[in-house]
């Protein structure tokens, strides 16, 4: 949604044309992990690794263009590093070749990586937002531990095509909000908000990531 328009050459439907916004559902975090062996024990430090072997160490993802990708890319730009991209078919071969020692680090999801990061195995440095999770509270974002003005967060939303009536978007609006609001719920999804709320989600997020995906030339 908020890349398409940079990513693809031609696109048959204007994300922004033809969807309304209903309600935004969860940002989540990515969170930066390594392997063991990487030397490195927070962002800092792995910052001023990669720099000193530009291109000698490698990030995986689920492939070009997911957001673990778009996540590792800013941060390269931001760090002034040149950590290369390994792109995969999904996110479990990913992961799998991370545990393997196949790739040296990535901006993985929290809850697959969680049992791991606790074991060890990944080491886990920063995660993605601006303020920590809730899932790992102990673990520091990765602005306040060595990238400041570092943010980047997935991104889940409900929308409807744009003709439908406004009664059913302010009614869909309202009972999706309840629902988040649920103690189960938004222990793990903590978002929600009004219809334009998410509407200035998708235009600040089309900015931000537009910008960072020209600069790169990357398309699909």
């Amino acid at each position: 949604m908020l890349v398409a328009n940079s990513l693809y050459k031609k696109l048959d439907y204007g994300p922004l044309r033809d969807l309304a916004p209903v309600v935004l559902v969860s940002t989540p975090p990515g969170l930066l992990v390594t392997k063991p062996l990487v030397p490195v024990k927070n962002v800092q430090e792995l910052i001023a690794f990669a720099r000193s072997y530009p291109g000698k160490l490698n990030y995986a993802s689920p492939g070009s263009g997911t957001w673990n990708h778009l996540f590792a890319e800013l941060f390269n730009a931001m760090a002034q590093t040149k950590i290369v991209h390994v792109p995969y078919k999904g996110a479990s071969p990913a992961v799998t070749d991370l545990l393997g020692g196949q790739v040296q680090m990535m901006f993985s999801p929290i809850p697959p990586a969680r049992p791991q990061v606790k074991s060890g195995r990944p080491r886990a440095l920063a995660v993605s937002s601006e303020k920590r999770s809730g899932l790992l509270p102990e673990i520091p974002t990765v602005s306040e531990s060595g990238l400041p003005a570092y943010t980047a967060e997935g991104w889940f939303a409900v929308l409807v095509p744009a003709k439908t009536p406004p009664a059913i978007i302010v009614r869909l609006n309202r009972e999706l909000n309840r629902a988040l609001r649920r103690p189960e719920v938004k222990a793990s999804l903590a978002a929600g908000g009004t219809p334009g709320e998410l509407a200035r989600s998708i235009r600040d997020g089309s900015v931000k990531w537009g910008k960072l995906t020209r600069e790169l030339g990357m398309s699909l």
